[in-house]
């Protein structure tokens, strides 16, 4: 369920960028992109009911498995619980995940703002940033960012956005966030400016980690970030990207900087956290660093660097590859971790993040 997309092209787009994201980490898989508009103050019930018709539209995907939903911007797994007991589905096709896909879609933008500084030979300790979209993803990313030394100094959300050059004080947002949830920004004392001004502030990364089509056509010519590393889906077009590429700005990519959490996803109901991370870093940070040599090399975007395609036209998912797959998902959690850990590792250094998917 996604209540930030209210239009069709906002969904065809970011139903495409999940294509170049499966495709980008290695899977034969389509990608698809569902909204359910639910209405603010909508009771826990009532929205219950909502997602419940929803399911029961979409039953026949979601039987068969040509679609498998899974958390997004709004969604909680109470809601996967109840798409699926709309389309008569006993229990949610991710029941043994941790949902904690939000933390690592926040460790490869983490991983993506440290690299896009080093493109451009800075560092990360003492580099200014602004995050739009205080949320799951926005707030993980910002702890880790302001672990590292980075200065958070514009953050927002539905209620507020706050801008302070000093820096914010992120430990406080954080609080602020675990005792009130979205919309924990109105309670801090700090200088407040108009949302659009967030994706125009001088600071050296700027992350939009909320909506789509945060720059366009309006205020791409304003954008001062030298860098902009794309937590959120579409957050731009990829006509915009090569506009900031030909100023110089440096931009990670929808597909590229949150993947983490369908990586995750794919390993954490079997493996744990470090395991994942170690797979970033070994992985991930350097197929990102070629694809930034790439861009600035030829002058072109990352996403152009990436030759996506080629690996998209053939993400549509083959169903013997399928079966295969899930056959194999129902099979490993039976063994040791220690066992899994070894198997899986093989598994990703062979087929994640592929030379065909990520460099020209």
């Amino acid at each position: 369920a996604n209540n930030g997309v209210s239009n069709s092209v906002g969904t065809v787009a970011m139903a495409r960028t999940m294509s170049r994201k499966y495709a980008f980490i290695g899977h034969a898989i389509g990608g698809a992109k569902a909204a359910v508009r639910v209405a603010h103050g909508m009771s826990p019930e009532e929205r219950s009911n909502v997602i419940r018709a929803f399911g029961a539209h979409v039953g026949e995907e979601l039987r068969s498995g040509s679609w498998t939903p899974a958390l997004d911007m709004g969604c909680e797994p109470s809601d996967l619980a109840d798409l699926c007991q709309g389309a008569g589905l006993p229990s949610p096709n991710h029941a043994r995940s941790r949902h904690r896909s939000h933390v690592y879609t926040a460790w490869t933008v983490h991983l993506s703002v440290r690299e896009a500084l080093r493109a451009l030979g800075r560092d990360l300790h003492g580099a200014t940033v602004a995050v739009e979209g205080f949320g799951r993803v926005g707030s993980v990313t910002a702890e880790l960012l302001a672990d590292d030394g980075a200065s958070i100094v514009a953050a927002s959300d539905l209620d507020a956005a706050i801008h302070d050059p000093n820096g914010l004080d992120v430990g406080s947002l954080l609080a602020a966030r675990r005792q009130l949830g979205d919309g924990c920004l109105s309670s801090i004392d700090a200088p407040r400016v108009p949302h659009d001004s967030i994706a125009t502030l001088d600071v050296d990364v700027f992350i939009p980690s909320a909506r789509a089509w945060t720059v366009d056509n309006r205020n791409v010519d304003e954008v001062r970030a030298r860098a902009v590393v794309c937590a959120a889906n579409a957050p731009m077009t990829d006509r915009i990207q090569q506009e900031l590429c030909d100023r110089g700005v440096v931009v990670v990519p929808d597909f590229v900087a949150n993947c983490g959490g369908v990586f995750g996803s794919e390993f954490d109901r079997h493996v744990r956290d470090p395991w994942i991370l170690e797979r970033l870093r070994a992985q991930f940070a350097p197929r990102l660093e070629d694809l930034l040599a790439a861009s600035r090399r030829d002058g072109i975007t990352v996403t152009a660097a990436a030759d996506v395609a080629a690996p998209l036209d053939q993400a549509a998912g083959d169903p013997a590859t399928s079966k295969i797959r899930r056959a194999a998902a129902r099979a490993v959690p039976a063994l040791p971790v220690a066992v899994r850990e070894r198997l899986l590792r093989r598994y990703s250094v062979a087929r994640m993040f592929p030379e065909g998917a990520g460099g020209r």
